[in-house]
């Protein structure tokens, strides 16, 4: 914690602390926090970006509204570098569908295409289930 008050700039790092402190039973505030300097320091972050966005949904209820926007814009972000890492999100966590849906909220175009996709994903892998 020491090392990232003199370099704050770790979004790897913020992260980090925000799972160990997840881990630890941290009060959820301290993990909220360390996820907004992790988003702060870094929303453009691709090896971060959908371990992130998932870890994150978790605290999505408790977030602020700000957070909260900074966490949808997240997922545009997902769909524009990681299409497929953010289907399988979605598809592993159907509750967030909703959410996702809301980031979409100014690219409809965009929101039906991932429907589409994330159809045909769960199609293909509960086919691959029943073999």
């Amino acid at each position: 914690m020491q090392g990232l008050k003199l370099s704050p700039i770790d979004p790897q790092g913020w992260f980090r602390l925000a799972v160990v402190d997840s881990l630890l039973k941290t009060p959820e505030q301290k993990i909220i926090n360390a996820l907004r300097l992790s988003f702060y320091a870094g929303r453009v972050e691709p090896e971060l970006l959908i371990s992130r966005l998932s870890f994150a949904y978790n605290y999505y209820n408790q977030f602020d509204k700000d957070l909260q926007l900074i966490w949808e814009k997240q997922v545009l972000v997902a769909w524009a570098l990681q299409t497929k890492q953010l289907i399988t999100f979605v598809a592993l966590h159907p509750e967030a569908k909703q959410l996702v849906e809301k980031a979409f909220i100014y690219s409809p175009d965009d929101w039906k295409k991932l429907s589409n996709d994330l159809e045909i994903y769960l199609k293909k892998n509960s086919s691959l289930q029943k073999k």
